[in-house]
């Protein structure tokens, strides 16, 4: 396999990398796309459309001033005045091989991270000006990246605003380049059959849900593959099981399938709570 897992490491992104958001309309508060909690598991396909892994994530919304934490970060951080999430991305392969990401976040501004991919393992911290991260144990190095935005998060924008068409600037601290990468809606449309809690039935079942396509691509050579991403369609809303109606907490605009490079991931379930 060419590839493997590209979500974490971001396929035409450097995995350890982030994106400085360069310019695009203002993004809606995070709790208007997403649920208090949102679980979402997705099929990883190889480039013959074969099952070869599992990746799950999870997103945890935190309302102003609460304390966000993850496995593999422990410091205090605290959402703002708006409300922060913590961003959480695990996968399994078929041979036994895992990745693992994670991100807390406040407003669009990630405060710190961890990703471990195949036997590369980094840390960072974020403080709007300096992006400073240990690779592998090694001493602390730094760069400078204003108005940042982890690269974990960049799936994410599109939900925020279904018409986003933008640009991010890609910083790469090991090879220390930037370069341009643009998202935009097209008009093409994809569906997928996923396990989802139907609030009219009042129980899980699977079903058919239609997605609109974003492409994000290098703007400049070497341009290389685009990556696709099907999110589900406005109309449709993810309820939870319990206190379905609950004002605000539903998730939309969901990933429905990630087409990167040779790799494919497809939803096969998503949870709200």
């Amino acid at each position: 396999m060419k590839k493997f897992l590209t979500i974490l490491v971001s396929g035409i992104i450097l995995g350890l990398s982030l994106v400085v958001l360069a310019a695009c309309s203002t993004p809606e508060v995070q709790g208007s796309a997403y649920a208090s909690r949102e679980t979402l598991k997705y099929d990883v396909l190889d480039e013959n459309g074969d099952v070869i892994g599992e990746l799950t994530t999870v997103l945890t919304r935190y309302t102003s001033g609460s304390e966000m934490k993850t496995a593999h970060i422990d410091d205090d951080y605290t959402a703002g005045s708006v409300e922060g999430f913590t961003f959480v991305q695990t996968a399994t392969l078929n041979d036994g091989r895992t990745m693992t990401s994670e991100a807390v976040v406040d407003g669009f501004t990630t405060l710190a991270g961890y990703k471990k991919i195949d036997g590369t393992e980094i840390s960072y911290k974020y403080n709007k000006k300096n992006y400073e991260y240990t690779l592998n144990g090694d001493s602390q190095k730094k760069i400078k990246a204003a108005n940042a935005v982890d690269n974990a998060l960049l799936y994410v924008y599109p939900r925020t605003d279904e018409n986003l068409s933008a640009t991010f600037s890609v910083v790469d601290p090991v090879a220390r380049e930037i370069y341009a990468l643009s998202v935009a809606k097209s008009t093409k449309t994809k569906t997928v059959s996923a396990e989802v809690f139907d609030l009219s039935l009042g129980e899980t079942v699977k079903k058919t849900i239609s997605g609109d396509e974003y492409v994000f691509a290098r703007t400049e050579a070497p341009i290389g593959t685009p990556i696709y991403v099907y999110y589900s369609e406005e109309s449709y809303k993810l309820y939870p099981a319990v206190n379905g109606l609950g004002a605000y907490n539903y998730s939309f605009r969901i990933p429905l399938i990630i087409i990167e490079n040779d790799l494919t991931y497809i939803l096969t379930s998503a949870v709200a709570e």
